[in-house]
Parts: C-alpha cells; structure tokens; sequence
C-alpha cells in the first residue's frame, strides 16, 4: 500500500545493475510503467556522469565491505541526473542500501529516488542571484573608489588652481 502510492520511487536491483523491483509510483513520477521500468538497466536511465558516479560510489561501498568494521545498515544519498520517458531532464536524489542474506553477504541493492529537479532549478537560481548580487557589490565598491579619488584628485587641483591664480 505505501509502495503504491508514495510520490517517491522504491526500487531494488542485482548487483549488475538490472531492476528486481519497482514501485507504481515509477509511471507518475517518470512516465515508465512497471514493465517498461524493470526491463531497463540503470546506465539507460542515468546520464554518463550520473552513471559514472554511481558505478564509482558501488565500488566504494563493495571495497568497504572487505574491511572488519564494516556497518552493514550504512546508507549512501547521492544526487542524479536521468532521463524520463519523454526525454526530459530530472533531478533525483536516491539513497542506498544493501539487502542481505542471512550470512550478511549483499543480496541487492536497495534504493529510493525523490525528484528533486526544483530544489536543483531552485538552489541554481539562488547561485545566480548571489553572483548577481556580488557583482553588483563589486560594482559599488568601485563607484566608491573612483569617487574617492576623483575627490582627492579635485582637492589637488584646487590648491594648483588658487596658487596659478595668486602667481598670475
């Protein structure tokens, strides 16, 4: 019940990468339905960035496994780019974990992915607003030293001005 009607997409997958696993809630958040959604692999939903980084956080956590003190409940989030059905750009971030068997050895991977594409178009247009806002500080701080020196500049000039005007 909760799978099927959260607006976030619960998924699970084989360590290569191919979906066991994923929530209706897939069809209304990226357009694929639930049959579409389990015959694709995860390099055909993410970008190759997102992808690259993905593989580069599995291979972090795989080798984390070969270490003693090992926590197997650990999460990973991590922000992705991927491609809806209709071709559109969207932000997700998804966090991990492993499910396990019964000796502790990673079964799959578990996964939720929110889509966070107007919090990433929001923190943008914040970025933009405080390079804007730099800038015009920048700006400003400059307006004030040239006012201040073409004020310095004026106070010399009258000093030679008025001594001209005595010498003459």
């Amino acid at each position: 019940l909760l799978a099927e009607n959260i607006t976030d997409v619960i998924w699970t997958m084989d360590i290569d990468g191919r979906f066991t696993y994923v929530s209706p809630s897939v069809q209304r958040v990226e357009g694929y339905t639930v049959e579409e959604a389990l015959e694709r692999r995860i390099e055909n939903y993410l970008t190759p960035d997102s992808f690259e980084k993905a593989q580069r956080t599995l291979e972090e956590e795989l080798s984390i496994e070969q270490t003693a003190a090992v926590d197997p409940k650990r999460t990973r989030v991590l922000e992705l780019e991927q491609k809806k059905k209709d071709g559109s750009p969207m932000w997700v971030e998804v966090k991990v974990s492993f499910l396990r068997d019964a000796q502790g050895r990673i079964r799959e991977i578990l996964g939720v992915s929110r889509d966070i594409t107007t919090r990433k178009k929001e923190e943008e247009e914040r970025r933009r607003l405080e390079a804007q806002v730099r800038h015009t500080q920048q700006l400003e701080s400059l307006g004030a030293l040239a006012g201040g020196i073409a004020h310095d500049f004026n106070n010399l000039l009258v000093g030679i001005i008025g001594y001209t005007s005595l010498a003459l």
